[in-house]
């Protein structure tokens, strides 16, 4: 059992490392902090991880369970690579945010230009998650990925949830109440919330 563990232990040294190297040569800095939130410049409420290109920071939270850790930390580092590798990407669909919280936060935008907003969203964060799964795989990080993928799909689709209602609902996809009924596998695209998944996000948001 000893030397099972330390080949995990090696896997998430190697895993931890080399994103710090990728980091570091692009000029980017990694924060992982023992809190339950992290909190991003000017931004007065946390979150578990962020990627902030403005300020070159890759940040996260460390507490609790080590697969959240894990899994929070290949889906951050994974922005990183999307921004690294595929700057165009990158630049055309993160717009998709500042327009989707602006108008949450009470600006008028056209219906059209908002739905594209959410998909934009959807599509960078569904290639964000592919790449995690990707290095959840190659490195044997202890994570469940049937798990893994149901969050995955709580989450986006969460989107479409908070296009219908106007609103933002902290946390309401990562309750296991929740990505329990989500399917799990990645789909090709994300139009209509599973009717499951809706219930139960209805009954909570």
């Amino acid at each position: 059992m000893a030397a099972k563990r330390s080949k995990v232990s090696d896997r998430i040294a190697k895993f931890i490392s080399d994103i710090e190297k990728k980091a570091e040569k692009h000029g980017v800095k990694i924060i992982l902090e023992d809190a339950e939130l992290v909190y991003a410049k000017g931004e007065k409420e946390g979150c578990a991880g962020y990627f902030d290109i403005e300020n070159k920071i890759l940040a996260a939270s460390t507490k609790g369970k080590k697969s959240q850790f894990l899994g929070l930390l290949a889906h951050e580092s994974s922005h990183l690579d999307q921004w690294i590798e595929n700057r165009y990407m990158w630049d055309k669909l993160s717009h998709g945010y500042a327009l989707f919280f602006e108008w949450l936060g009470g600006k008028i935008v056209k219906r059209e230009y908002l739905e594209e907003a959410v998909q934009d969203i959807i599509r960078l964060e569904k290639d964000c998650e592919l790449r995690a799964i990707k290095k959840i795989q190659h490195y044997q990080l202890p994570i469940n990925l049937i798990e893994y993928k149901k969050k995955v799909n709580s989450y986006l689709y969460a989107y479409l949830f908070f296009l219908e209602k106007r609103k933002w609902i902290p946390k309401l996809y990562s309750s296991k109440k929740v990505w329990g009924k989500a399917p799990h596998r990645i789909p090709k695209e994300y139009k209509k919330i599973p009717r499951n998944l809706y219930r139960v996000f209805n009954s909570l948001g």
